[in-house]
């Protein structure tokens, strides 16, 4: 058995990108590791793609 046993597990599974993933982002600019954003905006990228098709069929 892994961490999660249940199909429909309390706590619901849900994926969320609150401010908790922006901030681990933060101090790339300012400690010069720019390019540790790219993960952060290719997950913009791909995310906001498929917004795009969600959005034109609701």
């Amino acid at each position: 058995m892994g961490w999660n046993a249940h199909v429909t597990p309390p706590w619901n599974s849900d994926w969320t990108s609150n401010i908790n993933l922006q901030m681990n982002y933060w101090l790339a600019e300012s400690t010069g590791l720019a390019e540790c954003h790219e993960p952060l905006f290719d997950l913009v990228t791909d995310l906001a793609e498929a917004g795009r098709s969600t959005a034109r069929a609701y």
